[in-house]
């Protein structure tokens, strides 16, 4: 019975996480072009952009990259290909032996693997100190078909195989996207979180046991410059967030590699509800107004509760398990966070929910049930006005619920509290804020007046 009701959800989740990357499709287009902007002309515009990543629901459950089996992997010191994945292609640093680049049939020397998706501008080399390179050309391989660099040498001292090659280039086609899922428990007090990232090669280049690294910004332009002459070749230099992966990774090309980033069980969860008083409600209102409560959702990024690692910002895909029925809830945004920091998702306002039949339902999610009155209204000069306000919180749930209540403001008007029936606070920005505690089922009401002035 639990190994169906596992395969049930397991099922549902791919189901859902494919709505869900459809819908951000839509949302996200207009953002992507902006942010993964090509930086060389000469670069294909037609290849995949990150609108053609497949689905979880298409990826294998032994395609997933697991960071629970790093202990058998060798010291990443060893390793010969380092993949630094931006947001509009990647910088490759790769170490070659001396007899993979030199062939005893043909007596020349070459390096293969390569691609036409490389960027031919950034190609660094570095041969071994008994070695000088004096140049080299894009060749075009008669049976394979496939580009490969033909290299002019003149050897300066007998060479061995363990002597190394070092290249350096720019190559297109290999994007790089980050996704989160958050399931909460059935009274909302803890959460399980799983972040995914998920890779996609289209570059033509088969990158076998490689280091990758994730960016967060698009490549810096200082990665293409080098003192070729001494061999020097820079590493991945930039002022983006470094998300570092501390396993090897397969990068096959025409496929997607999806690495399980994080994975953390019943974390306990914090729950803050805010609630906007200001903008448009100072100005006369004719009817009672109902303003809309933000919900957030805040748990701790450290590795005492399975976390600990920088995460990538991404959509998050919320669930809801209410005793065993797991339902989509939502989808919201993660930003950046660092290790130790907090991790704060705010709830959509929508709850997409199923029923038992599988029947889609939605609602308005809110704890708390407010309507804000205008008590009075008295417009005392051309730019300066007076009112007077109720606010009525009633909490729709059977446990506590606490809310801060805020009068937001802007730089065009000034405001000050003359009277309120509860003390009144400072945020962070200096704005007049209230904290208050509601009982399970319980009301709570805020009288206060106020008086604005405006600057422009």
């Amino acid at each position: 019975m639990l190994h169906t009701k596992r395969s049930v959800f397991i099922v549902f989740m791919k189901i859902a996480f494919l709505l869900f990357t459809c819908m951000s499709i839509a949302q996200d287009q207009n953002k992507k072009n902006d942010t993964a902007k090509l930086k060389h002309d000469s670069v294909d515009q037609t290849k995949p952009t990150l609108k053609d990543f497949s689905p979880l629901s298409l990826v294998k459950d032994e395609d997933i990259v697991s960071t629970e089996h790093f202990l058998s992997k060798d010291p990443l010191d060893k390793n010969k290909v380092k993949v630094c994945l931006y947001l509009d292609g990647a910088t490759v640093n790769a170490t070659l032996q001396n007899n993979e680049v030199y062939s005893n049939a043909d007596k020349n020397f070459a390096i293969r693997g390569l691609s036409d998706s490389i960027d031919k501008k950034s190609i660094l080399i570095k041969p071994p100190n008994t070695i000088s390179l004096l140049g080299y050309k894009m060749r075009q391989d008669n049976s394979s078909k496939s580009p490969f660099l033909e290299l002019s040498v003149k050897n300066l001292d007998e060479t061995t195989d363990k002597d190394h090659w070092r290249i350096q280039y720019v190559v297109k086609n290999v994007l790089w996207q980050a996704s989160h899922i958050i399931e909460l428990s059935s009274n909302m007090e803890y959460a399980s979180f799983v972040t995914l990232i998920l890779v996609k090669n289209e570059s033509g280049i088969d990158f076998k046991q490689a280091q990758i690294q994730f960016f967060d910004g698009n490549l810096p332009s200082d990665d293409l410059s080098t003192d070729q002459e001494n061999g020097v070749t820079k590493p991945c230099v930039t002022s983006s967030v470094i998300y570092q992966y501390d396993d090897y990774v397969d990068i096959i090309p025409g496929q997607d590699k999806t690495i399980l980033w994080v994975n953390a069980k019943k974390i306990a969860i914090t729950s803050r509800n805010g609630l906007f008083v200001g903008g448009p409600f100072l100005k006369k209102m004719t009817a009672p107004a109902y303003p809309r409560i933000e919900n957030w959702i805040n748990f701790p990024n450290t590795e005492n509760v399975g976390l600990g690692k920088h995460l990538p910002s991404g959509k998050v895909a919320i669930y809801h398990n209410r005793d065993g029925f797991i339902s989509l809830t939502g989808f919201s945004n993660v930003n950046q966070v660092k290790a130790g920091s907090d991790i704060a998702v705010r709830m959509p306002l929508f709850l997409q929910n199923y029923d038992s039949d599988g029947v889609k339902t939605g609602e308005e999610y809110s704890p708390l049930d407010v309507q804000l009155i205008q008590e009075s209204y008295r417009q005392l000069t051309p730019t300066v006005s007076a009112a007077e306000y109720t606010l009525t919180l009633k909490n729709l749930k059977n446990i506590p619920v606490s809310v801060t209540i805020t009068i937001d403001s802007n730089s065009t008007m000034v405001y000050s509290v003359d009277r309120a029936s509860i003390n009144t606070e400072k945020n962070k920005n200096g704005e007049t804020c209230w904290n208050i505690d509601i009982p399970p089922n319980g009301n709570r009401e805020l009288r206060y007046k106020l008086t604005v002035r405006y600057l422009t």
